[in-house]
């Protein structure tokens, strides 16, 4: 069980007596060196941040044996807003979840007990298993400078997908059943996909390779990315045939939705009923932004988002295709809002 404990001067010296250097942070190795416990120099790191008013750091433990430390840093009570760190005490330690939980968990202080609006973090480049956790936990990416990847999250969007978590969103409607897409609807998506190609409103769409191979391997990381909540895929069945899908991206205090329908099966309101019983459902646990793009030239499209009470907010110029040339082919792409 990870449980955050107060940082104390036994906890932090049993902390550093297993403590390891992580090559991972370093983008400069020759500054590389390995850790030598030293009682002198934990005790005065202890009172430093003691003292410290800006931070409030804790211990993690795992069945009370201490196994990482993480704080919220440079804290601005008038701008609502700190930094996450956290560092775990050694390779024995990661890729068991434990600092994804951890995290999790100084958020829900950050943002509960401390009354944070805003929670920044950072992670060095090479330091991808970093930068998965925080993007695991919800932190969106904000730029790259240096050797840095910079990130943040708000309270709003932290608790809209904590409120999702563990959730397995299935809907029977009339006449359709909505479930969490699987590995082995590749065959009836590989279908939608060929039959989407052929239609005039391709040009408007990123282009989807259907070699059985390819498919097969998309949507077995579809089903393993249903895991998470940042992204979420959905197959829609009319009896036992996937006749659509739909995709449910976070975005900030909102998801993102796109889809897909086989042509066979348009002109029966399909998908309005679907797409209506879930966005329905992510609005009875806390989502109450929606968006969503799609080519203004797309007239089926547009209506469907309009039926669903989406507003057009704005046009971009977007392009999926170059000419003969190699220049780019734009269109006016409509950016769409939805909100409760």
């Amino acid at each position: 069980m990870i449980e955050l404990k107060k940082i104390t001067q036994d906890l932090i010296r049993e902390y550093f007596k297993d403590f390891e250097s992580d090559s991972d942070i370093y983008m400069d190795m020759s500054k590389f060196s390995e850790y030598r416990y030293d009682e002198e120099k934990v005790n005065a790191y202890f009172e430093r941040i003691s003292a410290d008013t800006t931070r409030k750091a804790f211990i993690i433990t795992e069945a009370g044996r201490p196994i990482g430390e993480i704080c919220i840093k440079h804290i601005n009570t008038a701008e609502k807003r700190g930094e996450l760190s956290v560092h775990l005490q050694n390779d024995r330690c990661k890729n068991k979840g434990y600092g994804t939980l951890a995290e999790r968990l100084m958020l829900q202080y950050a943002f509960g007990d401390l009354g944070l609006e805003t929670v920044f973090a950072d992670a060095v480049l090479k330091n991808k298993r970093s930068q998965h956790v925080l993007e695991k936990v919800g932190f969106e990416f904000i730029k790259e400078e240096g050797i840095f990847r910079y990130y943040k999250i708000s309270k709003e969007r932290f608790e809209m997908l904590e409120s999702l978590r563990n959730i397995d969103i299935r809907v029977k409607t009339n006449r359709l059943t909505i479930r969490k897409t699987a590995a082995d609807d590749w065959r009836d998506i590989r279908e939608i996909w060929i039959d989407f190609s052929k239609s005039p409103y391709a040009q408007y769409d990123v282009p989807h390779s259907t070699n059985e191979e390819d498919v097969k391997q998309r949507i077995a990381r579809w089903a393993q990315a249903n895991n998470n909540v940042e992204h979420q895929f959905f197959s829609i069945l009319l009896g036992e045939k996937v006749i659509g899908y739909a995709a449910f991206n976070a975005r900030e205090n909102g998801y993102e939705i796109g889809y897909a329908f086989n042509s066979a099966y348009h002109g029966n309101g399909y998908a309005k009923e679907s797409l209506s019983a879930l966005i329905k459902q992510f609005k009875e646990h806390g989502v109450r932004t929606f968006f969503a793009g799609t080519a203004i030239n797309n007239t089926p499209s547009v209506h469907l988002l309009s039926a669903l009470g989406f507003k057009n907010v704005g046009t971009e110029k977007v392009s999926f295709y170059k000419d003969e040339n190699g220049e780019p082919i734009f269109f006016d792409g409509g950016i769409f809002e939805l909100k409760f």
